[in-house]
């Protein structure tokens, strides 16, 4: 049997170890962990890519200083 979870790393809690567990009780699992790259799937098909790489050309580009981009990000923060 094979089982493919994805989550964020900040999802991952004791609870899912322990249902894994559960669910294979007594098993030798094989437990691989790769970072997945949204932006490879967004690419993958020619639709998706002509969307993103359109909607990416239409906006405004917007420049911080970093000192000005702590402030605008800290008014995001509520």
């Amino acid at each position: 049997m094979n089982i493919s979870i994805e989550l964020n790393s900040q999802e991952l809690s004791l609870e899912i170890i322990t249902k894994i567990k559960e669910l294979f009780k007594n098993k030798t699992l094989k437990i691989v962990i790769s970072e997945t790259d949204t932006s490879e799937y967004l690419l993958s098909s020619e639709k998706n890519r002509t969307h993103l790489v359109k909607s990416v050309n239409e906006k405004e580009i917007v420049r911080f200083t970093e000192e000005s981009f702590l402030e605008y990000s800290k008014s995001l923060i509520v």
